[in-house]
């Protein structure tokens, strides 16, 4: 039976492909920049307003408790989400200035269930004389879902147990036979005549001779006629790398990591190391930091209502191009009039502002940007335009008719009222 404490020494402690998958997660989060918002009302609308630097929650995701700073925090909390699919988040009993917030391991934790669903008398935390008692409301449970237990999360190793046995295994192997100098298990057919203590001889000089890599190779002298014959089958043919390869895609895959990331680019998801490392953001990270930052907030809302902390996506370097398309179809919609200059502001992650001309609708004409629903008058004719036109056409009337005594005034008007032309040509396309 899988435990959190199999799944540590098992996974974290003991297969490389599981603890990179779980130090990577930890890290992107840990990295990522956070603020805090405050969620308003106005005109049936909900609005978010960024608040200042030295709030309690931007202090805390700097500084969680007084051992750890947020990597640290991020590194403990991710791990033991991987681990046993829950965190208990603990927070102080009473309204601090300075907020701390404390991570209790899940394995120590016991669940006092109260008499209706999913009611919780108290967290008991430790065993024997040592534990301690936690009201529900310092304590926030954050699981990931498990259909068979609604009172724990399901880890996601659970599923990529048995992978992670099949690739400890085959490592442990490789080790045993390289210990004893590629050569596995033997049955010797002695030549007849041969005594028990002739036998007993010869198996303990073999095991003498496969006491570790240094004695790969070694000679051995038996006392008599014999014949050495391997039971099973050798490694290539038990298709043990095989075995190895497919156990560690299945743990990539299993706990969302692309495998290049895990050094396995042949069986890669994404063409490219960018391309993966926005993918960890948007199939990992994100949910994982979303699910994180959501516990927390909701941990301190009876004490800052409407505040919660969010992850700044415009600031995460692999995501960029994204964002960039996502700027450009929300420039495109307001220029098409379809949203506000709000409703392209919110849809960024931006407060929306309080001027009144921020939630009407625009569209781009020649003119520039002009309200929908209003008519666009054409500009009046400016003083002499009518005259440099009839310059105009007179020049081209003259050059036509072959004259070359046109003056240089005519053709300065002429140039001019041809570059008018062609402008106005172009902004009545579009372009």
């Amino acid at each position: 039976t899988w435990t959190f404490a199999t799944y540590a020494a098992e996974g974290y402690c003991g297969n490389p492909y599981v603890y990179r998958a779980i130090r990577l997660t930890a890290d992107v989060i840990s990295a990522y920049p956070i603020y805090a918002r405050q969620a308003m009302h106005e005109g049936g609308k909900r609005k978010y307003q960024r608040v200042p630097d030295n709030h309690p929650l931007n202090e805390l995701v700097e500084s969680p408790n007084g051992y750890q700073g947020w990597a640290e925090f991020c590194l403990e909390a991710v791990t033991q989400l991987f681990l046993a699919g829950e965190i208990y988040l603990l927070r102080p009993e009473t309204k601090r200035e300075r907020q701390t917030l404390n991570l209790l391991r899940p394995d120590l934790v016991r669940i006092e269930k109260g008499e209706r669903k999913h009611e919780v008398k108290a967290y008991h935390y430790g065993f024997g004389k040592d534990a301690v008692s936690y009201p529900p409301e310092r304590v926030a449970h954050l699981m990931l879902y498990n259909p068979l237990d609604e009172w724990h999360g399901l880890s996601p190793l659970a599923p990529v147990a048995k992978d992670v046995d099949l690739n400890n295994a085959g490592h442990t192997y490789h080790k045993a036979l390289l210990d004893n100098g590629l050569v596995p298990g033997q049955i010797i057919y002695a030549a007849e005549g041969a005594t028990d203590e002739q036998l007993d001889l010869v198996e303990k000089r073999l095991n003498a001779k496969k006491g570790g890599a240094g004695k790969a190779g070694s000679t051995i002298a038996l006392p008599f006629t014999a014949k050495l014959e391997r039971p099973g089958w050798s490694p290539k043919e038990a298709l043990t790398p095989e075995i190895n390869t497919m156990s560690r895609s299945a743990i990539a895959t299993g706990l969302g990591i692309d495998p290049a990331l895990l050094g396995d680019a042949a069986n890669k998801t994404y063409s490219n190391q960018k391309e993966a490392r926005a993918g960890l953001h948007i199939d990992v990270g994100l949910p994982l930091a979303g699910l994180i930052l959501g516990a927390i907030s909701r941990q301190f809302h009876d004490w800052y209502p409407g505040v919660s902390l969010i992850v700044d996506k415009d600031q995460i370097e692999e995501l960029r191009e994204s964002q960039d398309a996502v700027h450009t179809r929300a420039r495109s919609d307001f220029d098409g009039g379809l949203i506000s200059w709000n409703d392209a502001r919110e849809s960024l992650g931006y407060e929306r502002g309080n001027e009144p001309w921020m939630d009407r609708y625009y569209r781009l004409s020649p003119l520039g940007m002009v309200p929908l629903g209003e008519e666009v008058e054409e500009p009046a004719e400016r003083e002499g335009e009518a005259q440099d036109d009839e310059d105009a056409d007179e020049l081209a009337a003259a050059l036509a008719a072959g004259k070359g005594d046109v003056s240089g005034d005519l053709i300065e008007k002429a140039v001019r009222v041809s570059r008018e032309r062609a402008l106005a040509r172009s902004q009545k396309r579009g372009t």
